[in-house]
């Protein structure tokens, strides 16, 4: 697409098609990211427990390194305090 006039832009349209490729601004608009306009959910709680007596030190994160949602079930990638870093990436 390039900006041929003030208000009209030709676009890349295939030759096949046969329509006019200069098109002008008033049937232009952004293309929205999502088309449905959802909300991004919000982020649920993290459940630990932290440092009990009856806890696993084994067990424990130092921190956490990045998230991600998967089927509306939010999952942590973790640094483990026991653990060398190359375990964690």
């Amino acid at each position: 697409m390039c900006k041929v006039l003030p208000l009209a832009y030709e676009l890349k349209i295939p030759a096949h098609k046969k329509i006019h490729p200069v098109v002008s601004v008033q049937f232009l608009s952004q293309y929205p990211k999502d088309l449905f306009r959802r909300k991004e959910p919000k982020p649920r709680p993290v459940e630990y427990k932290g440092d009990a007596p009856d806890e696993d030190p084994h067990y424990k994160i130092n921190y956490i390194i990045q998230h991600k949602d998967k089927k509306g079930t939010r999952l942590y990638h973790v640094c483990w305090r026991s653990y060398s870093a190359y375990k964690d990436h």
